[in-house]
């Protein structure tokens, strides 16, 4: 794990931006926020960009040594600071949905939050490996890292995909789907057992 805050946040941001980016690209969850069209692969970008501003603020972010498999992990025992979600949902409006979408946004927000368990958590919010360097183990390595940092802190780890063919990748590492959600596409919920 690296703190936001070293060893230089800029160029790790841009890392970590461009790994998810790439790796998001055709997800179904991620297209049912970003939409799609000819201006979507820039939504998409500012969707990462405020999706590291979150765990920068208040969780935490993985990226291994070679920069190619990256985390943004959310502690549910820490709470964002207000300037920076203030900051971070402004940037979200402006430059991912729009005025249009908040609404939408907001109650999927407030459906998947509801939807996860209320016990002391880390939340992973994308696990994303760069195309070129997938099928090498490097997702399952953070994982097992953040799997660890969960045990250790006494701390489940939950996730949700709409991707099936993650599904054996995550019950490989013991995860279960504890609920199915349809939001237009199947959403799979899993905790760490």
């Amino acid at each position: 794990m690296i703190s936001a805050a070293q060893p230089d946040p800029v160029k790790v941001k841009k890392i970590v931006t461009d790994i998810l980016t790439r790796s998001f690209a055709t997800n179904q969850s991620v297209l049912a926020v970003t939409g799609r069209g000819p201006e979507s692969e820039q939504r998409l970008g500012a969707l990462m960009e405020y999706a590291w501003a979150i765990p920068a603020g208040s969780g935490r972010i993985y990226v291994n040594a070679t920069h190619d498999a990256c985390a943004l992990v959310i502690d549910s025992t820490q709470k964002v600071p207000f300037l920076t979600g203030l900051r971070a949902n402004s940037q979200f409006i402006r430059k991912v949905c729009g005025w249009r979408g908040v609404i939408p946004a907001l109650n999927r927000k407030r459906v998947l939050a509801a939807l996860r368990p209320a016990v002391p958590h880390l939340y992973l919010w994308f696990l994303g490996v760069d195309p070129a360097s997938q099928h090498e183990a490097l997702g399952t390595a953070l994982l097992q890292e953040i799997i660890s940092d969960a045990r250790k802190e006494s701390k489940e780890v939950l996730l949700e995909t709409s991707n099936p063919a993650n599904l054996p990748f995550y019950e490989r590492a013991g995860f279960k789907i504890y609920h199915e959600h349809n939001a237009g596409y199947r959403l799979y919920f899993l905790r760490s057992n």
